[in-house]
C-alpha cells in the first residue's frame, strides 16, 4: 500500500510509469523489493521497529505483511513469490545457519531443510509451489534443487564442478541458475525434466549466470563478452543468447516477462549503479527516466518484471532505501494513491 502524495499532472505528463512506495514495516526504516506476480502481489524484505529484517508480502491496497520467523531464526529474507501468493526465500539461524523457507497463505512457515548439510535458501517458486534454490551436501557444497510438496528436496547437480545455484523456476518447471564447471568457470543453466543441466554459453568471454526464466523459457541474466566485460543477455530457444549493452558500464539482467521485456541493473560510465529496463523496441534505458521529475527517488536496482509491465525493485527516496512498484500508465493502478512517502 501506498503513503505518501499524489504528484502533480504536469510532473506526470512526460512519464511512461506510475511510482509506488511500498509501505514500511510499523516502526520500521528500509525495505526491498525482490518478485511480483501477475496479480501484482510482492515479495521482499523490510526492516522492523527493532532494526530487525523480516519477510514481507505485499498486496494492492494492503499493508506490508510481515511473514514471520520459523523457531529459532532471527531474521528473513524472501525472494520469490508465485501465482497463488506463496513466497520462498531464507530465515537467517540463531545458530548461525540459514534455512530455506515457503510460506504459504492458509498455512504459514515451512522450513524445506537440506541436502544433508546445514545451510539452504529458497530463490524461486512457481505456480504450483515447487521452489528452486541452493542448499549444503553432505560434503558442504552448495548444490541447486527443486523442492516439490509431498516430495521433498532433489539434487539438481551441477555442470562437472563443485557447487551450483537454483535461481529462478518458470511453470514448466524448469530452473535457471549458475554453475561451476570442470574448468573452473562460472556457467549459466537452464535444468529441464527431460535433459537434466544445459550450459547456456557466454557474450564471447568465460563466465555467465542466470537470474530468471518466463514461462515461455525465455532466460535473462548476465554473461562474459569478449572484451571482458558482463552484460546482461536475454536467451531464448530460438535465437539462443542476445547481448542487451549497459548504461556505460557492466550489467546485469534479473527479470523476463512474456514479452521479452528485462529489468536489471547496470553501473554507467560515472560509475552509479541504475535500474533498466530493455525492450525489443528501444533497447536498455535507464528507469529514472521513465518516471515523474521531481518524484525524489533514484532507482537502483530493478528486480522483476511481470506480463502487465509492473516493475519492482529498490530505489533511494530522499537518501533511504526503499522498495518501489513501477505499474505503466496504461495499467490501473497498484494501489489508489500515486507518489512517495
Amino acid at each position: 500500500m501506498l503513503a505518501g502524495l499524489t504528484l502533480g499532472s504536469g510532473a506526470q505528463a512526460d512519464a511512461l510509469y506510475r511510482i509506488t512506495d511500498l509501505d514500511l514495516l510499523p516502526g520500521g526504516r528500509g525495505s526491498q523489493a525482490t518478485a511480483i506476480n501477475a496479480r501484482g502481489e510482492v515479495a521482499g524484505s523490510a526492516v522492523n521497529r527493532h532494526g530487525v529484517l523480516h519477510a514481507v508480502r505485499w498486496r494492492p491496497r494492503r499493508e506490508a505483511q510481515d511473514l514471520g520467523l520459523l523457531p529459532g531464526a532471527h531474521n528473513a529474507r524472501a525472494f520469490g513469490i508465485s501465482a497463488r501468493g506463496e513466497v520462498t526465500g531464507e530465515m537467517g539461524m540463531r545458530s548461525g545457519d540459514e534455512q530455506a523457507f515457503v510460506w504459504r497463505p492458509r498455512y504459514g512457515l515451512r522450513a524445506l531443510g537440506t541436502l544433508g548439510g546445514r545451510n539452504s535458501v529458497g530463490f524461486g517458486i512457481n505456480a504450483v509451489g515447487e521452489v528452486t534454490g541452493t542448499a549444503d551436501t553432505r560434503k558442504g557444497r552448495g548444490h541447486a534443487f527443486l523442492w516439490r510438496p509431498g516430495r521433498g528436496m532433489r539434487d539438481l547437480g551441477t555442470l562437472g564442478g563443485h557447487g551450483s545455484d537454483g535461481i529462478a523456476i518458470n511453470a514448466r518447471g524448469e530452473v535457471v541458475g549458475q554453475s561451476t564447471t570442470r574448468a573452473g568457470s562460472m556457467r549459466a543453466f537452464i535444468w529441464t525434466h527431460s535433459r537434466g543441466m544445459t550450459d547456456l554459453g557466454t557474450l564471447g568471454g568465460r563466465n555467465s549466470n542466470a537470474t530468471a526464466i518466463d514461462d515461455r523459457g525465455a532466460i535473462t541474466g548476465a554473461a562474459e563478452t569478449s572484451a571482458h566485460v558482463m552484460h546482461a543477455f536475454l536467451w531464448t530457444p530460438d535465437a539462443g543468447m542476445r547481448d542487451l549493452g549497459s548504461l556505460g558500464g557492466t550489467s546485469t539482467g534479473l527479470g523476463v516477462n512474456g514479452h521479452d521485456e528485462v529489468v536489471g541493473m547496470s553501473m554507467t560510465a560515472k560509475g552509479a549503479m541504475r535500474a533498466f529496463l530493455w525492450t525489443p523496441a528501444t533497447g536498455m534505458r535507464a528507469l529514472d527516466a521513465l518516471i515523474p521529475k521531481g518524484s525524489g527517488w533514484t532507482l537502483v536496482m530493478a528486480n522483476a518484471i511481470n506480463a502487465r509491465g509492473q516493475i519492482v525493485g529498490v530505489g533511494r527516496f530522499h537518501g533511504e532505501e526503499h522498495a518501489f512498484v513501477l505499474t505503466p500508465r496504461h495499467e490501473q493502478r497498484h494501489d489508489d494513491r500515486d507518489g512517495a512517502r
